[in-house]
């Protein structure tokens, strides 16, 4: 199931927008602020990739409109099991763009936690390295897909991808963005108090927990965090 609810109640939501506390900006709204302000400056730099704020926004919109193509609407969850890499931004900033649920899994996990987060999150479509410090995560999830009924894609960062999953590449490099309107795109956009991202706790007596962030509360927290 989608988190598609407002996550908060109304009398919380007025006394956090009169506070100031809350902006009422998507994550992707902050994105395209640092677009306008300083679009040429890096963002990120890995091992492959040396991305700007305006590069990053561009390849962001151009996943977007593949993910839209593939059935991803507002409310859905996007597991991402990467290791700090590039790619795990543009997975994030697209994500918003059209309302998912970004669900980050550590990219330390294996077959048990991460079964049990990708069902209990209803995962939707899952993005994952082929291999990463000598474990193939394709082969994990050629054994754990059968198990998860909710999950409809699996797409891979890097070039070993086994049939039936996705290359990342795939949402890179076709022009996604000629066959679906910026529009339709900036039509998902989510209500600040939807559900943004959901990260699960390592689970010391019982399985991970699923906690929930909106647009709001995460950009609160990380403005604190700046400005701590």
């Amino acid at each position: 199931v989608a988190i598609r609810e407002i996550f908060h109640d109304d009398e919380t939501i007025n006394a956090r927008r009169a506070s100031g506390a809350w902006a009422d900006l998507t994550l992707d709204d902050h994105l395209q602020r640092h677009v306008a302000e300083r679009g040429d400056k890096l963002v990120m730099v890995d091992h492959k990739w040396r991305l700007t704020f305006r590069e990053l926004d561009h390849l962001a919109h151009r996943i977007a409109c593949g993910l839209y193509q593939y059935g991803l609407r507002p409310g859905d969850v996007i597991s991402i099991q990467l290791p700090n890499w590039a790619e795990w931004l543009m997975m994030h900033c697209a994500a918003s763009k059209i309302g998912a649920v970004t669900n980050s899994i550590g990219a330390m996990y294996r077959f048990a936690e991460v079964s049990y987060i990708l069902g209990y999150a209803e995962t939707k479509l899952l993005l994952i390295p082929d291999r990463y410090r000598n474990f193939d995560y394709t082969d994990m999830m050629a054994e754990l897909w059968p198990k998860l009924p909710r999950l409809e894609h699996v797409f891979v960062a890097g070039d070993e991808v086994p049939k039936g999953m996705r290359p990342f590449d795939e949402l890179l490099s076709k022009t996604w963005e000629d066959e679906v309107e910026k529009t339709t795109i900036d039509a998902q956009r989510p209500d600040p108090n939807m559900v943004a991202t959901l990260m699960f706790t390592s689970g010391t007596t019982a399985g991970p927990k699923g906690v929930m962030h909106t647009h709001n509360t995460f950009g609160t927290g990380t403005k604190q965090l700046c400005e701590s």
